[in-house]
C-alpha cells in the first residue's frame, strides 16, 4: 500500500466527515427546537380543546383529539422484580439486555445462557 497516495485521500475523507458531523449537529439542534415547539403547541391546543369541551378539532389539514394513555412508573424495583418472579409475568419487561451489564459478565468469564456476543467494529471519532 502506498501511504503517500492514501494520505491526501484520507485527509479529504476526514474533512468530509467533520463537515457532515457539523451539519448533523446543526440539524439535531433545529430538530430539538422544533420538537419543543411542537410539544408546547400540542399542550396549548389540548388545553383549549378540553376547556371548550370538544372531542376533537380540525384545521390546516389536521385533525387533533386529546387521548389518554397509561404508562408504568416503577417506584420500587425490588417489589416489582419480586412480583415478576412470583407470577412469571416477564412480558412486562422489554426484551433487551443492557450491553454494559452483559460486557461486565463476559469480562468476569461468565456466560449468559441463551445469549451470544455479537461483535461490531465501528470507527471511534473524537476531536483532535
Amino acid at each position: 500500500m502506498n501511504t503517500q497516495n492514501e494520505t491526501p485521500k484520507l485527509d479529504g475523507l476526514l474533512a468530509a466527515l467533520a463537515d457532515r458531523q457539523r451539519a448533523a449537529a446543526d440539524f439535531a439542534k433545529q430538530e430539538k427546537e422544533a420538537r419543543a415547539d411542537i410539544a408546547a403547541l400540542e399542550t396549548k391546543i389540548r388545553d383549549i380543546i378540553l376547556q371548550l369541551g370538544l372531542d376533537s378539532a380540525t384545521g390546516a389539514g389536521l385533525r387533533v383529539a386529546p387521548i389518554e394513555a397509561v404508562y408504568p412508573k416503577v417506584e420500587n424495583w425490588d417489589d416489582f422484580y419480586k412480583f415478576i418472579k412470583e407470577t412469571d409475568y416477564f412480558h412486562l419487561l422489554e426484551r433487551r439486555l443492557t450491553s454494559t451489564g452483559y460486557r461486565e459478565l463476559l469480562s468476569m468469564g461468565r456466560q449468559v445462557p441463551g445469549v451470544v456476543p455479537v461483535v461490531s467494529l465501528k470507527l471511534r471519532v473524537t476531536k483532535a
